[in-house]
């Protein structure tokens, strides 16, 4: 298995619901809330929908949890398999009640012996969770709603937490379901994951694993993870298993989204067709708010060139300076502004890669001499500094550079230091704003013109007038 490859403690994508990697993101963050903020609620019913797999079950587990560090006396009905009586006699053994009845005792002995400790015990409180409740059938779910229904002083001795997917709402709307669907005022549905999120889910299963610093998936690979899955933590657990498994079979650490593309066929599944993660979309919607400069410039420069009526069709364009042509430059380069060096062309701010929870398990930048099979679209790169995967940072104890991701004034391990006399010169400012004013210029005469040919036809005809 890939776990003695890339040196891991145990499996990173087990299905395994546990409390133990409880991932926060925003959605699990938010659900988590709702369901502590409800404990000490008096509300009679609260509700959690969600898709299958999206993180159900773990919040379940650790809402279990919860209850037994508060004390509280709790129902866990974790399938559809146990009967309403078996139910009955979880809220007995919960409550401590021994009177004279067993786990064979018909429902109407289990009834009458916790409705009598509730009437002797005023300030009972007892939370049945009923785990993937679509499944369970209308009968079960109308006793356990007329169970919950017994009151004491006004109060609800016993709480439903139900858990379960979208389609249990659109049932709730049947005839027999609507006194259940009135007690549920309070509810919440968990959502996918987006990229953010899914980028840090991977590295905190990895780094729980026990990872140092493989493997590492590329953002492309990323996107395509969430495309493929959308943001379902099961079906995310399932396809990075299948990319580990097939990488280290061919010895390979870096995930990228060629690799992610042959785990979805092996799979047999397809990612969805034209699906924009919405972290993805934002990005390119601000990198697109801050085009350079120079191209509106240019644009404004051709859009005020051009003839608005035949008198201004009439008059020559203004000279335009030919902008000298651009230093050929090695690709992945450009040149500074001051010209002195040559270094990797800065990346927008919104591209800058969302910090993981690596930050202090210490990934380390892979291994250059390394190569995936297959060429990944961009590889960022990796520091022990920060354990951020993105920039390279140029400060003592990082990782060497190689090839063109040399920094200004960092020593280039292929091609060895530059000196700034073998640089080109510097290309001159193009010349489109002293096009643009001497168009309006132009522009101005014409109309000045018109307007004094007309005030002299209208001075002679007064003239002839008189």
């Amino acid at each position: 298995m890939y776990n003695t490859y890339h040196l891991i403690n145990k499996e990173p994508f087990l299905n395994k619901p546990s409390p133990s990697v409880f991932f926060d993101s925003s959605t699990h963050t938010r659900a988590w809330d709702f369901l502590k903020a409800n404990i000490e609620s008096e509300e009679p019913a609260v509700m959690v929908t969600g898709n299958y797999g999206v993180g159900k079950t773990v919040l379940c587990l650790k809402l279990v949890e919860e209850l037994k560090q508060s004390g509280y006396s709790y129902v866990y009905v974790s399938t559809p398999m146990q009967s309403y009586q078996e139910v009955l006699w979880g809220i007995c053994a919960a409550l401590g009640i021994d009177d004279g009845v067993s786990q064979d005792s018909e429902e109407e002995d289990l009834h009458r012996v916790i409705y009598k400790h509730v009437d002797a015990n005023p300030d009972t409180r007892l939370v049945i969770i009923v785990d993937d409740v679509q499944e369970h059938n209308s009968k079960t779910l109308n006793k356990i709603r007329l169970l919950a229904n017994y009151t004491r002083e006004g109060n609800y001795a016993i709480r439903l937490f139900l858990f379960g997917s979208p389609a249990f709402v659109q049932r709730l709307k049947a005839l027999d379901m609507e006194p259940l669907d009135q007690r549920i005022k309070r509810r919440f549905e968990v959502q996918g994951l987006d990229f953010a999120d899914t980028k840090e889910y991977i590295y905190f299963r990895l780094i729980h694993a026990g990872a140092k610093g493989s493997p590492f998936f590329m953002d492309d690979a990323i996107r395509l993870i969430v495309s493929a899955t959308g943001g379902i933590l099961r079906k995310t657990n399932n396809l990075c298993d299948m990319c580990l498994q097939i990488g280290a079979s061919r010895g390979i650490e870096d995930i990228d989204r060629a690799l992610v593309e042959e785990a979805l066929q092996a799979l047999g599944w397809e990612a969805e067709p034209g699906k924009v993660d919405r972290t993805e979309e934002a990005s390119v919607k601000e990198a697109m708010a801050e085009a350079p400069v120079a191209e509106l410039a240019t644009a404004n420069t051709a859009a005020t060139a051009a003839p608005v009526s035949e008198a201004t069709a009439a008059v020559p364009p203004a000279p335009v300076l030919n902008e000298p042509e651009k230093p050929a430059v090695e690709a992945g380069l450009k040149l500074h502004s001051d010209g002195d060096t040559l270094a990797p062309p800065l990346q927008n701010a919104t591209m800058q890669p969302v910090p993981f929870p690596g930050q202090q398990a210490g990934f380390q930048a892979p291994d250059p001499a390394h190569q995936p099979m297959h060429a990944p679209h961009s590889t960022p790169q990796h520091t022990a500094a920060t354990g951020h995967f993105g920039v390279p940072q140029s400060s003592q104890g990082a990782a060497p550079y190689f090839g063109a991701n040399a920094p200004a004034g960092q020593p280039n391990a292929q091609q060895g230091n530059m000196h700034p006399d073998d640089h080109e010169e510097k290309p001159t400012k193009p010349a489109g704003n002293d096009s643009k004013w001497t168009a309006w210029l132009f522009r101005g005469l014409v109309v000045f013109l018109l307007l004094a040919i007309l005030a002299a036809v209208v001075m002679r005809d007064g003239n002839v007038a008189g």
